[in-house]
């Protein structure tokens, strides 16, 4: 869509009308569940009349669908406009069985074989395995978007149960519930041992998230690789942007378009951020220029990458900014003449011109070749009160 549109901004035809419906529905499924999300939690806040136990009762939806998220990440499976129909059914499954556990808690806290492996533990059981059943009947279907759907919802339901009789009763042993597990031997266990056994129990699913959400975007080495082919396709493509006279502007887009594809296969591709703040720059567009190079300066906090924040910021009109960039590259590299420079040309825009000079003057002695600090110096030293103005922020490296 961007190389199109920069060919001719008001393109249109039938791929185009797709695209544009398809997005807009999939921002209509995202509002939607923000929304069913509130309503839920309204109701069932309005039924129980208190706040821990409507967030207790919300507790299987929100592990069950942090798991599938991380599930579908690291599966590689995305949202469809078919599957995007799973979202309300989960929402409504999930609350329903953490609703369903409150009750028969809230009724008869010291009786935990009942409520966990007789009554309600069981149905809640029987009923999400039923659920499955039922969806898992769409994955045979021959429609891709039919069958992704089967997928998501079966997943969904399944990691909503788990979260039920798992996460849901060691929260009610941590706060301090009388239930108690199935089995003689069980039932003597002093209370301060339950609630141990409780938090390790909450502990290890806090554990599985941070690992689930991790190994979800992590990328696997032959994405890493398709990646770094991609940024250096995108490289030679700004390259000859700059070669062309004035600069080639679709050539720049489609060097963006390859940055955004090596990012979706290694998000942490820091290199792949830094050419499209270049890119974003260069089209004029400073905040996203701004964002994309802290971006990289997060995943990979090196000088070379501060270096480049602090250049945009000073781009943009940021002195204070850039002079935050500087100095933080610089406790990674105190030797960096770059930095030292781009520390200078920040000083000299908030009218600090001593410290400005002798920032410049430490880049020269670190790196005495540096043509950009020497003229900034000369620039700064000139004038017939000894000060003048750099006008000139070019590029720092």
């Amino acid at each position: 869509m961007t190389a199109l549109r920069t060919v001719d901004p008001d393109v249109t035809g039938p791929p185009i009308q797709t695209w544009s419906i398809a997005s807009v529905m999939r921002r209509g499924y995202e509002r939607a569940a923000v929304f069913a999300l509130i309503a839920v939690f309204l109701f069932v806040f309005a039924d129980f009349r208190s706040l821990r136990d409507t967030a207790l009762a919300t507790v299987p939806l929100l592990f069950g669908g942090a798991w599938l998220l991380e599930a579908m990440g690291w599966m590689r499976w995305d949202f469809n406009l078919a599957n995007l129909f799973a979202v309300p059914i989960i929402i409504g499954t999930g609350v329903d069985n953490g609703v369903n556990m409150i009750y028969r808690w809230r009724e008869e806290r010291d009786k935990s074989a009942l409520i966990l492996t007789r009554s309600v533990g069981k149905s809640v059981c029987i009923a999400s395995l039923t659920t499955i059943a039922g969806f898992a009947a769409l994955i045979s279907a021959t429609h891709r978007g039919i069958s992704s759907l089967g997928w998501v919802l079966s997943l969904g339901v399944a990691l909503i149960l788990i979260a039920t009789v798992v996460v849901l009763p060691a929260i009610f042993e941590l706060i301090g519930s009388q239930m108690k597990t199935a089995g003689a031997g069980s039932s003597t266990k002093p209370k301060a041992e339950r609630r141990r056994a409780a938090s390790g129990m909450l502990t290890i699913c806090a554990i599985a998230i941070a690992l689930g959400a991790r190994q979800a975007y992590a990328a696997t080495p032959e994405d890493r690789t398709a990646s770094n082919q991609l940024v250096t396709q995108a490289e030679a493509q700004i390259r000859r942007a700059g070669e062309s006279n004035p600069m080639n502007s679709k050539l720049i887009y489609n060097a963006v378009d390859l940055l955004h594809r090596a990012v979706r296969l290694d998000p942490d591709n820091d290199g792949a951020y830094v050419d499209l703040g270049f890119c974003y720059g260069a089209l004029r567009d400073g905040p996203t220029a701004v964002d994309m190079y802290r971006r990289a300066v997060t995943l990979n906090p090196s000088a070379a990458n501060y270096q480049e924040l602090a250049d945009i910021y000073l781009r943009v009109g940021d002195p204070e900014r850039a002079l935050e960039a500087a100095n933080a590259g610089l406790q990674h590299d105190h030797r960096n003449a770059h930095l030292y420079n781009a520390k200078g040309m920040a000083l000299n825009d908030l009218d600090r011109y001593d410290e400005a000079a002798e920032a410049f003057q430490t880049a020269l002695d670190y790196d005495p070749n540096l043509k950009t600090a020497r003229e900034n110096l000369t620039e700064l030293n000139s004038g017939s009160t000894g000060r003048g103005t750099i006008t000139k922020h070019s590029k720092t490296n």
